[in-house]
């Protein structure tokens, strides 16, 4: 105890008269050797350059409290936060005036405009050029259906040396029904094989229902060669109705005369491409129907892709059509979001906002009979796909009907049938393009002249 208290008194930490007739410098120089008692006692070293009242001299020069105030107000500062009072509101006003007048978006909208017109001038050129390619594709069209069919017994030669190199390529397995690989096979062989013997199609048919063994062998290889066939031209650009033709023509090869399904199919190509170009079309498919030779085929799917593109090239434009009505603005605390979430996805500016307006009128609580939800009307089904938790939110909603039209226009590369993608689905879309299944609603061909008109208004509106 009396060497704790020894130490203490070295520290500086005991009081008495002794510490109180110490100088600063013995003060410092005690603590200093009770450090060193106290490193030695307890096994550590102290660290060098500590100095505990280096700072002491330091006590009152530090000025007093309100000095600073007292300096302020002798140099004749002044507080000028109570005269600017309002400026910010005006800073504020005058922030709005120039982006009204000098929008970011301005530039944007430039661009689109050049855009467009360069696109409408690029696609009369190819309008024109399709023209052209078409007309060519239907003249050579015109050509060959005005040659004369090759005479029955080459035909049936023909038809035999398709079938039967249907039949070696294997391609009969992959169609053929489960469990009766080897009847369809060699049924398939057999009837080949009498047409190219030059028996008719009667004699032909028996032998293959012979050694398909029996009817339902035969009828598994007479369907097997049919499908195997459709797989070889699918890529070839028929339209449906054109396809549905040559199937049936195909099926009457089996058969002494064209069947009434035929002859509905080839009234369907007739009233598909004009009664002139229809009826050489369809002469041309039922002409191929069993030939090995797909020249035909090749050429009626070229002149399809011309037509569709002529199509394309007539469709409206975003931007291209409509006049302008009363300016059309989203509600207040979802404008802001809207021209954000455009950007982030790069579509046209106000672009959102006409789709909700088309589709709700900004009504946040619509459901549609088919069950489209919320502003943007999504489907259930398409917010899950989208990743929306909640239609019904039209923050939410707005960044998947963004997502979904931005991925359309990566599809289609066009914002036009991007929009029509939005309405009908884009599978519906890329049918409608490619000429296949069913024609397009009258709602979805409505679509984008409204979505075009609301645009045109919302452009006025900035």
């Amino acid at each position: 105890a009396r060497a704790m208290a020894g130490m203490g008194l070295l520290l500086g930490h005991a009081d008495g008269e002794r510490v109180r007739g110490m100088t600063p410098g013995e003060r410092a120089s005690a603590k200093e050797a009770g450090m060193e008692i106290l490193s030695g006692l307890f096994n550590f070293r102290t660290p060098d350059g500590i100095a505990p009242d280096r700072n002491a001299d330091l006590s009152g020069t530090v000025p007093g409290f309100g000095g600073i105030r007292s300096a302020v107000d002798a140099a004749g500062l002044r507080d000028v936060r109570p005269h600017v009072q309002g400026l910010r509101e005006q800073v504020d006003g005058h922030a709005r005036g120039v982006q009204d007048t000098w929008s970011p978006d301005a530039p944007d909208r430039f661009a689109q405009g050049a855009g467009r017109d360069l696109s409408a001038f690029r696609a009369d050129r190819q309008n024109a050029l399709h023209l052209e390619k078409q007309a060519k594709l239907g003249e050579l069209i015109r050509e060959h259906a005005a040659l004369p069919r090759t005479a029955a017994q080459v035909a049936h030669h023909e038809v035999g040396g398709a079938f039967a190199m249907l039949a070696e390529s294997g391609a009969l397995t992959q169609a053929g029904a489960a469990g009766l690989t080897g009847q369809v096979t060699a049924g398939a062989k057999a009837f080949a094989q009498s047409l190219l013997d030059g028996k008719g199609v009667g004699a032909a048919v028996q032998a293959g229902r012979e050694a398909a063994g029996g009817e339902q062998g035969w009828t598994a290889a007479r369907e097997a060669l049919i499908d195997a066939r459709m797989n070889q031209i699918a890529s070839y650009g028929l339209t449906a109705a054109q396809a549905n033709l040559y199937r049936q023509a195909t099926e009457s090869v089996f058969a002494v005369a064209p069947s009434a399904a035929q002859q509905a199919a080839r009234q369907a190509v007739i009233d598909e491409a004009g009664p002139q170009s229809g009826a050489q079309i369809a002469e041309l498919i039922e002409r191929s129907a069993g030939s090995k030779d797909d020249s035909d085929l090749r050429l009626i799917g070229a002149y399809n892709r011309t037509t569709v593109e002529e199509k394309k090239s007539h469709e409206p434009r975003l931007g291209e059509i409509g006049g302008v009505g009363q300016p059309l603005v989203a509600p207040a605390h979802l404008s802001g979001h809207f021209r954000e979430v455009e950007r982030e996805y790069g579509l046209p500016s106000g672009l959102l906002t006409a789709i909700a307006y088309v589709e709700s009128t900004f009504n946040l609580g619509a459901v549609s009979p088919a069950g489209a939800q919320g502003m943007f009307q999504i489907m259930p089904k398409t917010a899950a796909a989208l990743g929306v938790a909640n239609p019904f939110d039209p923050v939410e909603a707005a960044e998947g009907a963004a997502m979904h039209l931005a991925r359309d226009y990566r599809t289609f590369g066009n914002w036009e049938h991007a929009v029509m993608a939005y309405n009908a689905g884009p599978q519906r879309i890329q049918n409608y393009l490619a000429g296949i299944g069913r024609p397009l609603k009258q709602e979805t061909l409505d679509y984008l002249p409204k979505v075009e008109a609301a645009l045109r208004r919302v452009n006025a509106s900035t």
